[in-house]
């Protein structure tokens, strides 16, 4: 219970903001790491008695994805046939660039 509670309210220690799904479960690692390292038998990342927290980060992590974090939520989109054409037309790309210009 107290892992879930955890789970639910942690955050960015100086900004406070969410963190990233993928933060919160290596924290998760983390503490297993922590617990397996000082002879605690308990697995907490497939042991029953820690279901609850299991279900409470999977739902944390599906809520900030919605919320636009996560790795692939923030990764950049590949340029478009009409994009690379303009590029191309406007002399930024190719053979014989000899300058590189920027639109200011």
């Amino acid at each position: 219970m107290c892992l879930a509670r955890y789970f639910l309210s942690v955050k960015n220690a100086k900004t406070k903001k969410d963190l990233e799904p993928g933060t919160i479960k290596e924290i998760q690692a983390s503490i297993k790491r922590y617990l397996s390292d000082n002879n605690y038998d308990v697995d907490i990342m497939s042991d029953h008695r820690f279901k609850h927290s299991r279900n409470v980060l999977r739902a944390k992590a599906v809520d900030l994805k919605e919320m636009g974090l996560g790795n692939k939520a923030m990764r950049s989109d590949s340029f478009t046939s009409e994009e690379i054409d303009i590029i191309y037309h406007n002399r930024l790309l190719g053979k014989g660039t000899d300058t590189f210009r920027v639109n200011s």
